[in-house]
């Protein structure tokens, strides 16, 4: 996912951490389950369809996110291994957290002045910690004989987002580790977090508990890679419909690869990599422009940056990990009109900027050509051209509505000369929206003061406004 690695490569650099990004293992894709096995990451005995097959009779349904999942982290610590110079640590982070400011400085004296000397492996933020506490920040994680074995001792110890490793201590906790996650009988194990968890008797395993604030780092809500691709082997499983084989294209694009059961792509192809503009950790984007206001509970910078995508006039965006507004939620996502005039340092921050072209759109007409709308109130429309509405300054937002599923402008057009606060609209061809038709309508109050290029829509200004029009 480029997005969620331009934003964790952007919170690194902000604290001046190197690191060397390792590609995760999709599954989906021919021939990976094949070069796994050929790499080591997955014992060359195991059996992908009992594996699968023992999955649905235990409810678990689709599991090849779970073995990518798994294979990806075998691969990020082979990768620390195979280091040339090879160090004595290695921290291991997915790309869904959020290192706090003071991650070195904290880790450095967990390790010289907390851990015993056997240690192997500390998870830094573990959810449902089961075991005993040693010091004030870590704790000795135990097997939980509460739960089966056939279940892998599940539901402790949960969280993998960022781990420690002792370098020299991996392979032989690797020879101990993968029989148990790669066993067909036992799919549960397949999480490699709970599968460690359940040899905790038999490997030095800590962890230092979630609940801990501030902790090293926290975890960014953002859409599971695995269970994306957990659900869609599932669909495809129970309804024969073609692997992701069918959507060769996607390789290595933005979206959910596989087919629905019918046959339909879940967001495929339609983003590229370059549609991510520029992203910035520790910085807010100031903007000049009436335009702009806030989104509250939005878990993450990703949401956030899907939400400027999503809107129209939307051409930056900041996310705020903590607003002040309790709660499981915290964050705040600001949408704003223009782009940066200048940065100002924050912490906690995240802000990015939406590219020129947006390929989220469908290939438009020759920019200022008029297509649709002829023969009726509705002349004076642009194709690829954006309205700026004028609002009064002491508003945070102008008024503007949308809806989704509006088939033509001329639809787009009418609605805006039904209300009354309409003063200009635009129609976007194609909204991205997950069924029906694509298209989506904004009406917008205020009076339009200027317009900007944008590949994919359309606009108008409501009958009897024209003096308005920018020359």
């Amino acid at each position: 996912n480029v997005v969620r690695w331009k934003i964790i490569d952007a919170r690194l650099k902000e604290l001046h951490l190197a690191a060397e990004r390792v590609e995760g293992v999709d599954m989906r894709e021919p021939g990976a389950f094949d070069d796994a096995k050929k790499e080591g990451l997955i014992p060359s005995k195991f059996d992908l369809t009992l594996a699968e097959d023992d999955a649905w009779k235990v409810g678990l349904g689709g599991i090849l996110g779970r073995v990518g999942c798994a294979s990806a982290h075998f691969k990020a610590q082979a990768t620390a291994m195979k280091a040339s110079p090879r160090k004595p640590l290695a921290v291991v982070f997915e790309d869904d957290v959020w290192p706090e400011k003071d991650f070195v400085t904290r880790l450095w004296s967990m390790v010289t002045s907390e851990l015993p000397c056997d240690w192997e492996a500390v998870s830094l933020s573990s959810k449902c910690p089961y075991g005993k506490c040693i010091s004030p920040h870590l704790s000795r994680v135990q097997p939980d004989g509460n739960e089966p074995a056939d279940s892998c001792h599940g539901g402790v110890n949960y969280g993998f987002q960022g781990m420690l490793y002792r370098v020299d201590q991996l392979e032989g906790l690797q020879e101990r580790w993968k029989p148990v996650v790669f066993n067909e009988s036992r799919p549960h194990c397949l999480d490699v977090d709970v599968a460690l968890a359940s040899i905790s008797d038999q490997a030095a395993y800590y962890a230092v508990p979630f609940t801990q604030q501030p902790g090293f780092l926290s975890e960014i809500l953002q859409k599971s890679s695995r269970e994306i691709v957990d659900a869609a082997d599932a669909v495809a499983a129970s309804s024969n419909s073609p692997t992701c084989s069918a959507h060769l294209g996607c390789s290595g694009l933005q979206g959910d690869c596989c087919p629905t059961a019918s046959n339909t792509r879940l967001n495929c192809c339609d983003v590229t990599p370059e549609t991510c503009g520029d992203i910035e950790s520790g910085v807010d984007f100031v903007v000049q422009s009436d335009w702009g206001y806030s989104v509250n509970q939005v878990a993450s910078p990703d949401i956030c940056w899907t939400k400027c995508q999503e809107v129209p006039m939307c051409q930056a965006w900041t996310w705020i990990k903590d607003a002040g507004l309790g709660g499981l939620f915290p964050g705040q996502c600001w949408l704003k009109g223009g782009l940066p005039t200048s940065k100002e340092k924050k912490d906690g921050f995240v802000s990015g900027t939406l590219p020129k072209a947006k390929a989220y759109f469908s290939a438009p007409p020759a920019a200022g050509s008029v297509q649709e709308g002829a023969g009726n109130a509705c002349l004076e429309l642009v194709n690829d051209i954006e309205y700026m509405v004028e609002s009064p300054q002491e508003q945070r937002k102008f008024w503007s509505v949308f809806k989704d599923h509006v088939e033509t402008a001329d639809d787009c057009c009418s609605m805006c000369n039904a209300e009354p606060t309409c003063g200009s609209w635009t129609f976007v061809r194609d909204a991205h929206l997950p069924s029906g038709p694509p298209g989506q309508c904004w009406l917008k109050g205020g009076k339009p003061t200027g317009s900007t290029q944008k590949s994919g829509i359309i606009s108008g200004l409501r009958a009897g406004v024209r003096s308005m029009a920018m020359k």
